[in-house]
């Protein structure tokens, strides 16, 4: 959460779990390996190349990018997995401002992100 100075960092060699580390700049040669990039997927074919939106129609994955491994839930625990068919990988987001006009999720947006079984 860039707000925060804060990213969601996965580091296999650690734990099975990401987690939220606090973070100075990042300087742009540095980019390419760090281990807080994650990609977003659109589970539908069609959307793939569509910009993120906040709805509860469209769903994603959430893929990170030096892993290859996909984020999932597990009830109340975020976790890694090589199986991005597994239930809890799927994830939709929603607007954090009850007065969003938009649905398009914007670079400095505040969003919650949820599992299709609701937890965020």
């Amino acid at each position: 959460h860039k707000e925060g100075e804060a990213y969601l960092e996965y580091r296999s060699d650690l734990d099975d779990a990401p987690v939220f580390r606090a973070s100075n700049r990042v300087a742009v040669k540095a980019r390419k390996k760090a281990l807080w990039m994650w990609k977003i997927e659109a589970l539908c074919v069609y959307n793939a190349a569509g910009a993120v939106v906040c709805s509860e129609d469209n769903h994603y994955r959430i893929k990170h990018v030096v892993t290859n491994k996909y984020l999932i839930q597990n009830e109340n625990r975020l976790e890694m997995t090589d199986d991005y068919l597994a239930a809890g990988t799927q994830f939709n987001f929603r607007q954090f401002a009850k007065d969003a006009k938009d649905e398009y999720i914007h670079s400095l947006g505040l969003v919650y992100i949820r599992t299709l079984r609701g937890y965020s």
